[in-house]
């Protein structure tokens, strides 16, 4: 079947050639190909710009050369052949090669006859990295100002008048807002929407300070707002009896409504017996790893609410199937929805919405986050840990021990090391007898490439096979911690202490002398243009978080001191924040038995041995023969448990008699 022909109106006015020619790449790289393309311009057009817009043109181009004081936007739509017409311009806007594709099954599929697009913004100065990836638009429509004519699509027979959208300041200066387009349709009656997939890349320059921070405060009050205020009940009539039956509004995660929330979860334990709770609802729409922590939250809910059938809402769900605690049915949602109440479409009593549970709070783990949204408690740290179920899974056939290695960054600047680094990480794996695999997109030509980018089982398998992991805080990281693999982290905008509860054999690696570590735990979210950004950055300081700082020769020390012997745990650490585990360590090197150099650790706000330096020697007699005396009674290869507070010093004696 022929493609339906598009008209798309490339509004060149007096732009230079170079511009012009990029614009009309952008427009070829399309993968729908049938394109009526009509260039205007507001001057004269050399035959050389034409022959290599030509040249590079999948179709025909018709030029108009038009005076910008008559209505030549009229003119141009008495011009247009196709059935729908695109609006492109010659700004800091590109186009997605689905864009014109993504409108035309929109319109199709629902029935509409104009779109307006689902933008996406990047960084001028970083172009390889989203600073915003879910646009507020999607559920929310936006306000004409915010709407450019690249955005803008419509059928070719719908009555428009681009004369609407002028506007007039203060001094009388004439304005254009593209968006009042729509004012007449939506007056008419006639339907618009907005297809969920990103289609447009808006490029920004984020140093201009333009936030207004009055309605950042109201959008954000607004964002995945509750569609209920109070529950619903219905009764029916059960073996003579009434029974009463509730359908609570939906906890959402969003910390502004702690407030309400709680008022809820009150009249829930209040009111509701736990037999009367016979469905559940969990929403966590993306990404694997912040889906991967709704496992321990499925167990908790399971033993408070044992007769409930649970379901768990998600655009993530293949990493369910490896749940331990898995929810009794998984409903596969668009990403899109991170940003409204979904659930209240369905009849569950309870409904638990853990979208932006930690996004909208400050310096919580993800899992206690979540804990405070569905009002569960755990039993200590290990209770929170991710468990998977891998009897059935398949182990990769190797002669060698394998390590995973996964450079992919998330697309966040504060997630990306250098992949240079990982190439010295990968030659002294490599060095030390491991078969080291690549699981993700972002590779070196160093390993086997069968498993570069792979599908989601083969990088189960491989994992599962694999006995140490390494890379940064990603999805990836988040199983090997589920599977209980040896992690090192390279860590900077998260912190791995907080995204994922199992602290238990991992190594954290972070530059924590850079203003930005970890700043994806301490704001909730940034509104720009409108938009929400769920990535961190800041508009003064490096958004690498530190990432680039850190170098390859601390990311070896951690994988040598993790896969050899010769060191011991410090599992304390417990002066600040008593449920975090500690990672620091101790090992042999020529100098004897050594305390990891760090001034500053995440879970130890002040290094104790401060408190002893000006008397070491009279520590180190005052437990010297208590240390003679517990030593004399090990066996020669017996193994120490170091716990309590800077037992370094009975260690160090214990090292010094043999």
């Amino acid at each position: 079947m022929k493609e339906k022909l598009v008209s798309v109106i490339l509004l060149a006015e007096s732009n230079d050639d170079d511009d012009i020619l990029h614009v009309v790449k952008n427009v070829k790289d399309q993968t729908h190909k049938n394109v009526d393309l009509i260039i205007s311009t507001f001057k004269e057009v050399s035959d050389d710009l034409k022959e290599k817009c030509q040249a590079i043109s999948i179709g025909g181009i018709r030029w108009l050369q038009q005076d910008p004081k008559s209505d030549f936007f009229r003119e141009l739509l008495d011009k247009v052949d196709g059935e729908v017409v695109f609006y492109k311009t010659l700004n800091n806007i590109l186009w997605h090669p689905r864009h014109i594709q993504a409108h035309l099954e929109e319109m199709k599929n629902n029935n509409t006859k104009w779109c307006f697009s689902h933008v996406e913004y990047k960084k001028l100065d970083m172009g390889d990295h989203p600073f915003n990836v879910l646009n507020y638009r999607v559920t929310n429509a936006p306000t004409p100002d915010k709407v450019s004519m690249d955005e803008v699509c419509h059928a070719a027979s719908l009555h428009t008048e681009w004369k609407n959208c002028l506007r007039q300041d203060e001094d009388g200066n004439p304005y254009f807002i593209a968006g009042y387009v729509a004012k007449s349709w939506i007056e008419e009656g006639v339907r618009g929407s907005i297809p969920p997939e990103i289609t447009v890349v808006n490029w920004v320059d984020t140093n201009k300070n333009n936030s207004d921070s009055t309605n950042d405060e109201k959008i954000k009050q607004q964002v995945g707002a509750p569609m209920m205020s109070g529950p619903e009940e219905s009764q029916d009539v059960i073996d003579g009896e009434i029974v009463v039956r509730r359908k609570w509004p939906t906890i959402v995660g969003n910390s502004f409504y702690d407030t309400r929330n709680n008022q809820i979860l009150e009249q829930i334990e209040n009111l509701t017996s736990n037999t009367e709770v016979e469905t559940i609802a969990i929403k966590r729409t993306m990404g694997m790893g912040d889906v991967i922590v709704v496992e321990p939250i499925i167990k908790k809910l399971r033993q408070k609410y044992p007769a409930a059938k649970i379901t768990l809402f998600t655009a993530s769900p293949d990493v369910v199937k490896y749940f331990k605690n898995k929810p009794d049915q998984v409903e596969e949602i668009e990403k899109t929805y991170i940003l409204r109440d979904f659930l209240s479409d369905f009849g569950h009593n309870l409904r638990f919405d853990l979208d932006l549970s930690y996004e909208s709070r400050e310096n919580i783990s993800f899992i206690d986050a979540y804990a405070s949204v569905c009002n569960v408690e755990f039993d200590n740290q290990e209770d929170k840990h991710i468990q998977f179920e891998t009897s059935e899974i398949e182990r990769i056939d190797s002669d060698l021990p394998i390590a995973i290695v996964s450079a992919d960054g998330s697309g966040w600047p504060g997630k990306t090391w250098p992949i240079t680094y990982y190439e010295e990480v990968i030659t002294h794996l490599q060095e030390n007898g491991y078969n080291v695999i690549e699981t993700g997109n972002v590779v070196t030509d160093m390993t086997d490439e069968k498993y570069h980018g792979c599908d989601f089982e083969t990088f189960i398998r491989c994992l599962y096979s694999a006995e140490i992991f390494v890379g940064a805080d990603n999805g990836p990281m988040h199983v090997a911690r589920a599977m209980n693999k040896k992690c090192v982290t390279i860590a900077g905008a998260a912190l791995p202490y907080l995204t994922n509860p199992n602290r238990q054999d991992i190594y954290y690696i972070e530059d924590n002398q850079n203003k930005n570590w970890g700043m994806k735990h301490n704001f909730f979210f940034r509104v720009e243009d409108g938009s929400l950004s769920f990535v961190p950055f800041d508009r003064e300081d490096e958004t690498a978080c530190g990432m680039r700082t850190i170098q390859s020769h601390s990311v070896i020390e951690a994988i040598d001191k993790i896969t050899k012997d010769g060191f011991a745990f410090n599992m304390f650490g417990a002066l600040v924040k008593k449920e975090v585990v500690g990672g620091i360590a101790y090992y042999k090197s020529e100098f004897g038995l050594e305390r990891e150099n760090k001034y500053y650790h995440p879970d130890q706000r002040i290094d104790l041995s401060q408190y002893y330096e000006n008397d070491t020697e009279g520590y180190t007699s005052k437990y010297l023969t208590e240390a003679q005396e517990f030593v004399s009674t090990f066996d020669k290869e017996a193994k120490v448990l170091d716990v309590g507070c800077n037992m370094g010093i009975l260690v160090n004696n214990i090292s010094k008699l043999g």
